[in-house]
């Protein structure tokens, strides 16, 4: 997840996800949205599971963001071994899963908390 450390990565927005809200992540100093890939990642205490990757689905970061969103969507479990926990996150997240056709990825507001671009603030310091 981490090319060169975390000090290559800064935030980029949140997108929510059958698995509930999930970090996205893009390069630091990085403003070219049409050139760019999103990482993200999604940790879980129990069972210690994380959930990370990238998406250069898209051409720009709204598009990227909904491929994402999608992408979490579609992910199923195959087996848990045994391993209770896990297959009990899986079957709680299906329970949330949302659809990914092309009215859901328009539908994806990006307000200040989403948004992949920094939050113009109004006003002075």
């Amino acid at each position: 997840m981490t090319p060169a450390g975390p000090s290559e990565l800064e935030p980029a927005g949140l997108v929510d996800s059958k698995f509930g809200m999930v970090t996205l992540l893009r390069r630091a100093r990085d403003s070219d949205a049409a050139r760019s890939c999103l990482g993200f990642i999604r940790r879980f205490e129990a069972p210690d599971v994380q959930i990370s990757g990238w998406s250069c689905q898209g051409n720009g970061w709204p598009e990227r963001r909904a491929a994402i969103a999608c992408t979490l969507n579609r992910l199923i479990q195959l087996t848990s071994g045994n391993e209770p926990k896990l297959a009990e996150m899986f079957a709680r997240a299906e329970l949330r899963r949302g659809s990914c056709g092309a009215a859901a990825a328009t539908a994806i507001s990006a307000d200040w908390v989403t948004e992949a671009e920094n939050p113009v603030l109004r006003g002075a310091l």
